[in-house]
């Protein structure tokens, strides 16, 4: 069934996120929770969070499929003074339809910038940033 299909497509996500937080731990990069979003069910415009981030590589930066979503998440890597894009694509299995959830994230050494969401606001909404040292 379509939602036998998405628990699992959840669940290998939810796995390959716990994979990689485990190997950025063996690896001997430390992580430092740098901002959280004060509020992850609500619609997430353009906008620029000001941070020093002279002492970090890397940011992984968490977000969700839709702002209502309480499990599902993603994530992308951002080398510091380049631009990623938090994209993800889920396809219903039932009609083969493509959802694409994205937006551009930029960072520089002050800050970090997110995009308005490709097609919608409560899409690809970010929920944490990591400092990766």
């Amino acid at each position: 069934t379509l939602q036998h299909n998405i628990n699992n497509e959840t669940t290998a996500r939810q796995e390959a996120v716990s994979n990689l937080e485990t190997l950025i731990a063996n690896s001997g990069l430390k992580m430092d929770l740098l901002w959280e979003n004060v509020n992850p069910t609500g619609q997430f415009i353009s906008q620029t969070i000001s941070l020093d981030l002279s002492k970090y590589k890397l940011l992984y930066i968490t977000a969700k499929f839709m702002a209502a979503d309480v499990n599902d998440s993603f994530y992308t890597i951002n080398r510091i003074g380049t631009t990623s894009s938090l994209t993800t694509y889920i396809t219903n299995i039932s009609d083969g339809s493509i959802y694409n959830y994205q937006r551009e994230v930029s960072s520089t050494i002050n800050s970090i910038t997110f995009t308005n969401a490709y097609k919608d606001n409560n899409d690809a909404v970010p929920i944490s940033i990591y400092g990766m040292r």
